[in-house]
């Protein structure tokens, strides 16, 4: 019971700390996102620069474009990665709980393991003491 408990902590440890890198994995993400925000701003900044700028500007609106989808599809990435970090985040979140519940459940074991011990023990004492009676009980009859 007691490695079953020692286990048990190990697992609840590295769950926690797999809780502190899926923490540091969402603030990448928070950057990510901001970052394809920014690139989406200096797309649209681009795109009215080229527009601006009439035939000389188209090669740059395409440049611009193309900066444009690019920081779409960043932000839909972000936004899912996120999802999934949160799908992880309670999955863990639901494994220290079980966790949390096996070690309590192993001490209530262990408790249900001493006193039935204990018990046993008392009762071979019993034995013992009985079949020490029964001996006097026997020689003295022999006598």
């Amino acid at each position: 019971m007691l490695a079953i408990r020692s286990q048990v902590q190990q697992i609840v440890t590295r769950s926690i700390a797999l809780n502190e890198q899926i923490q540091r994995i969402s603030r990448v993400v928070e950057t990510l996102k901001c970052v394809a925000a920014a690139a989406h701003l200096l797309a649209l900044n681009t795109a009215i620069e080229a527009a601006g700028a009439g035939a000389v500007g188209e090669r740059f609106a395409v440049v611009a474009s193309k900066v444009k989808q690019l920081a779409q599809r960043s932000q839909e990435e972000a936004r899912s990665i996120r999802s999934l970090v949160f799908e992880v985040q309670q999955a863990n979140v639901a494994s220290v709980m079980a966790t949390e519940q096996g070690l309590k459940d192993a001490h209530s074991g262990g408790q249900c393991t001493k006193t039935a011990t204990d018990s046993t023990v008392a009762a071979i004492e019993r034995v013992e003491l009985s079949i020490s009676r029964m001996q006097v009980i026997a020689l003295a009859t022999q006598q």
